[in-house]
C-alpha cells in the first residue's frame, strides 16, 4: 500500500474539516468533538489493526 500524496493528504483535511463543520451546524459541539476524535483516532486504529494481522501471520 503506497503513502498517499502531499495533495491527497490536504485534500483530506479538508473534506474532514468540511464534515465536522456540517455536524456542528447542524448537532452541536458534543457530537461534532466525538466524530472529530473518531476520526482522528482512526488512521492509528487502522495501523494497530493491520500490524496485529501481520504479527499473526508471523515473520515474513
Amino acid at each position: 500500500m503506497r503513502r498517499p500524496s502531499k495533495e491527497e493528504l490536504d485534500i483530506l483535511r479538508w473534506v474532514t474539516t468540511a464534515a465536522l463543520a456540517v455536524v456542528y451546524m447542524f448537532t452541536g459541539f458534543w457530537p461534532a468533538l466525538v466524530v472529530g476524535v473518531i476520526v482522528l483516532w482512526l488512521p492509528g486504529l487502522i495501523k494497530v489493526g493491520a500490524s496485529f494481522r501481520d504479527g499473526l501471520r508471523g515473520p515474513r
